[in-house]
């Protein structure tokens, strides 16, 4: 080989190595800069109930259902309160009841255990004369399982008069489930049962329609029938029109016979009642009140008679009355069905 040819291709070596040489020290001070792939990965959604930048609780509710039905030993009534008309079982003294009730949880795919105990919105003070209790009080709830207990009542032979508004409280052992009541009929202890109670206090008479605020403790009351502890209102003038009912209460009567309406009052005022009934109608009402301890809360109640001719027609018909306790009046009107 030529020494010319030696040289030219001593100079492509030496060229190559410087090229190579180049190029790795432009990657090592110039990096190529890369686009990044598109990721296709979904993104995780948010849980539902946190809100952004804190945490939360979220309620899963455990849900109900009072099997009225099947309840046995009481003597069954309505519970009016002008706002909503709801079911009202009657004990006498001596006697006993029962009433099956479904627990159930909603939205939630865990087993969890739930702890049932009795307890009353508005205990009267004779609550220790009257026992409540739950069985099974410990139930164990599967996803889509509805689980049966049973609310027990038993009223001693010397029992007082009272209105009694027992719930169920249930609490479990899940961190997602907030404790929760099982709103029960009301309870009259009373040997005889009335066709309708209708209970009135002064907020009801004043303002009929809007709620009241907040309690700052455990309320007194029932949530189904609107109870309210007495406040202080300014009275009445004359020329204030009285608000008429939401709901009127219907009872029913055989013609020749005679029912009841119990006005439970929970106030101190002395209740008046100003009627008109049609005609086949004979009412009678006393002024005096009877001994019946209304929760914790005093009050009075008082008893309206009314009784159907013995030929009067089958029917509805209406019974006019205006209640008045001291300077507040009310609207304490209701249906007679005649069957």
């Amino acid at each position: 080989m030529s020494e010319h040819k030696k040289k030219l291709i001593l100079a492509i070596v030496l060229a190559s190595v410087f090229v190579i040489l180049l190029g790795g020290v432009s990657l090592t001070f110039f990096p190529t800069q890369q686009t990044p792939a598109a990721s296709t990965a979904k993104p995780e959604p948010a849980p539902i109930g946190l809100p952004q930048g804190g945490l939360a609780i979220i309620e899963v509710p455990v849900s109900s259902t009072v099997e009225l039905n099947s309840s046995e030993g009481f003597n069954s009534s309505i519970l009016a309160d002008g706002a909503s008309n709801s079911t009202l079982f009657v004990l006498p003294p001596g006697g006993n009841g029962s009433v099956p009730f479904l627990v159930y949880t909603s939205y939630t795919n865990e087993t969890v255990n739930a702890y049932l105990t009795v307890d009353l919105w508005s205990p009267p003070d004779a609550s220790d004369s009257v026992q409540f209790n739950v069985s099974p009080s410990n139930l164990t709830l599967s996803p889509g399982e509805q689980v049966k207990s049973v609310l027990t009542v038993t009223a001693d032979k010397d029992a007082p008069s009272a209105l009694y508004m027992p719930y169920v409280d249930v609490q479990t052992n899940s961190s997602n489930i907030l404790e929760t009541q099982i709103n029960m009929p009301d309870l009259l202890v009373a040997n005889s049962t009335p066709s309708c109670l209708f209970l009135v206090n002064e907020q009801q008479i004043i303002q009929p329609n809007i709620a009241a605020p907040a309690p700052s403790s455990s309320p007194i009351g029932n949530a189904s029938a609107g109870i309210l502890p007495p406040i202080s209102s300014p009275p009445l003038s004359s020329s204030t029109p009285i608000p008429s009912l939401s709901v009127v209460p219907t009872i029913t009567i055989v013609p020749g016979e005679t029912a009841t309406v119990m006005y439970g009052c929970l106030t101190q005022d002395n209740l008046s009642l100003n009627l008109t009934a049609p005609a086949g109608f004979s009412t009678q009402f006393s002024p005096n009140p009877l001994d019946i301890i209304l929760g914790s809360t005093t009050g009075k109640t008082y008893v309206l008679t009314i009784t159907a001719a013995s030929n009067l027609s089958s029917g509805t018909y209406e019974v006019n009355a205006t209640g008045s306790l001291s300077t507040y009046q009310f609207d304490a009107s209701f249906f007679v069905a005649v069957k």
